[in-house]
């Protein structure tokens, strides 16, 4: 990535203002001519010295400085050149801090043309995660615009939305939508195949799910969507589920020929693991759902150490379990220890979607941007 780009990310202001935003290119004071990574160290808002090492600044999580508030500080890991981030009349300058770097400087000028500027403000606070649909009302443009505007950086596709019907769109709808979620600077990482709540289970749904999956897999071929999210049900591991595997491998089947692959869920992670034990393709994964593993008493962060390689998506839903009642609550407010879970993803290098899921929560929308304010602070740690 350009570190022009990283640099408008990290010293951008929120405000869409239309004018040209100026950058100086400082280059590293170690190797002359280069320009200085856009990869820097973060420092919180009113800290004061140096700052911390280790907090890293990306532009998958950059900072985002106020207009009237303290400028931040940032470090660059690879030259340790030290800068000062300030913001003066919605353009941003670089002053140099490092007395290394000689002076006058050689600073090129890197004008962003105002054609771009929306999709520079787009990497601003932008959290890894991607938000489902499921529970946001009706109106899918509505809910893209709650997902840019709290910064998720993906959606979340449910195949039973009133207006993302795979039977009800076209060729020409399914364009429009890939437009729509570009202009919007949102991709869509996951679907989840909708059907009865029974899943693969029930012998009444396997096959509105099965057919449910084909059309999913159909149009998640041309969204450019590589997960697919199917509810496999709750069954015993070991049981009488030749009919539940049988309906998987299907499935899955139909998805490879697709390069599609296949996150299934299930009420435990021994069921779920006897699952992907039984299909047995590469592209069988599971999908590990918070919600569904607090209320099985099971700890989430245990599943992703058990279960890691073979999970797909992790799926985030809090909730308090009390005895054999089990509620829905915001992330963060539950039992969810996302700490916990947030590390054990990085130790095994999980690059799934990370989705967020409201649809149990009483108010949506809310709960989404509680979420994302929950995850951006929970990745600054």
């Amino acid at each position: 990535m350009p570190a022009a780009r990283g640099l408008a990310a990290a010293a951008g202001t929120p405000r869409r203002n239309k004018r040209d935003i100026k950058i100086r290119i400082l280059p590293r004071a170690d190797e002359p001519g280069r320009n200085i990574a856009a990869r820097h160290v973060f420092a919180p808002r009113g800290a004061t010295g140096p700052p911390r090492t280790g907090d890293l600044c990306p532009l998958h999580r950059p900072c985002r400085p106020s207009h009237h508030g303290p400028p931040h500080h940032h470090r660059c890991p690879r030259s340790h050149q030290i800068l000062k981030f300030e913001i003066s009349n919605f353009k941003s300058k670089i002053v140099n801090l490092n007395s290394r770097i000689p002076s006058p400087l050689p600073a090129p000028i890197c004008t962003i043309p105002p054609s771009r500027y929306d999709e520079y403000m787009a990497n601003l606070d932008r959290i890894s995660a991607a938000l489902s649909l499921d529970g946001l009302g009706d109106d899918a443009r509505a809910a893209f615009d709650l997902a840019m505007d709290a910064g998720y950086a993906a959606v979340a596709l449910p195949t039973n939305h009133p207006q993302l019907r795979p039977q009800d769109l076209g060729p020409s709808a399914r364009r429009h939508l890939r437009r729509v979620l570009e202009s919007k600077h949102l991709s869509a990482t996951s679907l989840r195949v909708a059907g009865p709540r029974g899943g693969l289970a029930d012998p009444a749904a396997v096959a509105a799910t099965i057919d449910n999956a084909q059309r999913a897999i159909a149009l998640a071929f041309d969204l450019g969507v590589t997960t697919l999210a199917v509810n496999a049900g709750t069954f015993e591991p070991g049981g009488q589920n030749s009919d539940i595997y049988a309906a998987a491998r299907h499935i899955v089947e139909e998805a490879d020929n697709a390069g599609i692959q296949i996150a299934f869920g299930a009420a435990t992670s021994a069921a779920l693991a006897d699952l992907l034990a039984q299909v047995n393709y590469d592209r069988a994964r599971g999908q590990m759902e918070t919600s569904r593993a607090i209320a099985a008493g099971e700890d989430p962060a245990a599943i992703i150490h058990q279960l890691h390689g073979r999970l797909a998506q992790v799926t985030l839903a809090d909730a308090i379990r009390a005895g054999s009642q089990v509620r829905t609550v915001e992330l963060g407010q539950g039992q969810l220890a996302l700490p916990d879970l947030l590390a054990a993803l990085r130790d095994h290098e999980f690059t799934g979607p990370l989705v967020v899921d409201v649809r149990d929560l009483p108010d949506g929308p809310r709960g989404a941007q509680h979420a994302a304010d929950v995850l951006r602070q929970a990745a600054r740690l």
